[in-house]
């Protein structure tokens, strides 16, 4: 049930009617944080985005004051414990899942890093709505909304 919502933020992706995948950081009137790729918001189902160079975590608590994506810090790409190289399968499908610390080698420098409950992946930013087809029932949506699942593409 993620999809409605999804759908609607990631039209531009599906449609490709933009090249900019820059993401955004905007407060809404409400005073909740809200991260947007290519103007479309994205969905609160990551505890943790990591995009352009900076750490974005969700707060969903109510007691907190900042509730939704928060800027945290600004990020560098950590030296890769890995050895491992990104293989012709994941670079099609656009995702892999690794801890942050084991980032593949050859993995394309304006791919995010995503954090959700126990999925932790490495996606292409292009493809982050294919990610979110495949995997969004099994990922927690922070604000305690349902969403329609995403059409296929």
């Amino acid at each position: 049930m993620r999809g409605i919502a999804v759908c609607i933020l990631f039209a531009c992706v599906l449609t490709g009617c933009s090249n900019s995948t820059q993401f955004e950081h905007k407060v809404s009137p409400s005073g909740t944080g809200q991260l947007f790729m290519q103007g479309r918001e994205v969905p609160p189902v990551f505890d943790i985005v990591i995009a352009d160079s900076i750490i974005y975590n969700f707060q969903a608590e109510a007691a907190l004051t900042n509730i939704g994506y928060w800027p945290k810090e600004q990020w560098n790409i950590p030296e890769s414990e890995s050895t491992a190289v990104l293989s012709e399968d994941e670079r099609d499908r656009g995702w892999y899942f690794a801890d942050i610390s084991s980032r593949k080698t050859s993995t394309p420098f304006d791919w995010i890093w995503v954090k959700a409950g126990a999925i932790r992946a490495y996606v292409d930013r292009q493809k982050l709505v294919k990610f979110l087809q495949e995997y969004g029932d099994r990922l927690p949506d922070l604000n305690g909304k349902r969403h329609m699942p995403l059409p296929a593409g």
